[in-house]
C-alpha cells in the first residue's frame, strides 16, 4: 500500500511542479512582450514622418471606392 501512496504523491508533486514552471514561463513571456512593446513603441514614435501624405491617401481611397463599386455591381448581376 505504501508504494501506491508514494506513486500518488510523486504524481501530485510532478503535477504541481509542472504547473508552477508553466505559470512562471507564461508570466515571463507576458512581461517580455510588454517590455518589447514599450521599447518599440518609443522607437516607432521617433520615426514617424512630420508631413502627412494626404494626396496619396486620397488616391488610395478613390481606388478603394472604385473596387467596392465594381464588386457591388458584379453582385447585383
Amino acid at each position: 500500500m505504501e508504494t501506491g501512496s508514494t506513486l500518488i504523491e510523486s504524481g501530485i508533486n510532478l503535477l504541481l511542479t509542472g504547473m508552477i514552471v508553466v505559470f512562471f514561463f507564461l508570466l515571463a513571456l507576458i512581461v517580455s512582450i510588454y517590455l518589447l512593446r514599450l521599447l518599440f513603441s518609443e522607437s516607432s514614435n521617433n520615426n514617424t514622418p512630420a508631413v502627412s501624405n494626404s494626396s496619396a491617401n486620397e488616391s488610395i481611397n478613390k481606388i478603394h471606392e472604385r473596387i467596392i463599386h465594381e464588386i457591388m455591381e458584379h453582385r447585383q448581376t
